[in-house]
């Protein structure tokens, strides 16, 4: 193994699959309801131990999260009734459950559980996505800030912060049908992604989509001390915009 880890640029000793392989439903627990491989071509760039080996406990994490969220493809309900049910038998503790309930859609009813979730877990996860995912593409470790967007932070106690991420969000999704950029994944009942072209300050968005049913949106940052700086007085404005 040669090369330097997608993240910190020290030497490499593994290969990490981006986003996890985890996500990616095995054949055995899809076969009866679905035909052809998901785990085809899957992403996978150079890693060091502590960006590969020690995180594998967060990729569990990450698909259990993602995976049997409300509102997802069915492909993901089929990998919450088998996957994730063995996941969770095996270790209890992985996710924190608040209540649980029962919905209705037409004459099935539905099991539900609402559960808290670790945005810090959740956000180092998206980072390492989005960090692999420009390695993949440029070849090289990615050396500016990262922030990361997405409703599945919401809460209704932060009204404030909730109110910010929608306007981004909205922002963002007007800005994206003119990216003219390609919706890449091989898999895309399970992921895709869209890099948005690099803008006149040398940054861009990265989209992220999960089961076609959720999505998280990346600010790739690569702007100079300097011009962040130069150009504080613009970015407060347009976050006064948004709390507005």
């Amino acid at each position: 193994m040669q090369g330097i880890c997608y993240w910190c640029g020290k030497p490499a000793v593994s290969m990490e699959h981006v986003p996890p392989k985890c996500m990616f439903p095995e054949e055995k627990d899809i076969k009866d309801f679905y035909k052809g491989n998901y785990r085809k071509n899957l992403i996978k760039v150079p890693s060091c131990d502590l960006h590969n080996i020690e995180k594998s406990s967060l990729d569990e994490y990450l698909m259990a999260t993602l995976t049997s969220k409300v509102g997802n493809n069915s492909l993901a309900f089929i990998q919450t009734k088998t996957k994730i049910n063995r996941t969770l038998s095996r270790n209890k503790q992985l996710l924190s459950v608040k209540h649980s309930g029962v919905i209705e859609v037409g004459n099935y009813k539905f099991p539900v559980s609402m559960i808290e979730t670790d945005n810090q877990k959740l956000t180092y996860a998206f980072e390492a996505i989005a960090r692999g995912l420009y390695f993949y593409r440029n070849n090289e470790t990615y050396k500016g800030e990262i922030k990361v967007i997405s409703e599945i932070f919401n809460n209704e106690d932060y009204q404030e912060a909730m109110n910010f991420t929608n306007k981004a969000i909205n922002i963002i999704e007007n800005e994206a049908v003119n990216w003219g950029t390609k919706v890449l994944g091989e898999n895309q009942k399970v992921f895709t992604y869209q890099f948005s072209p690099v803008d006149g300050f040398n940054c861009q968005t990265l989209k992220l989509c999960f089961f076609e049913g959720i999505k998280v949106y990346v600010i790739l940052n690569g702007m100079s001390e300097r011009d962040r700086l130069k150009y504080k007085k613009s970015f407060q404005f347009i976050e006064e915009i948004l709390f507005d």
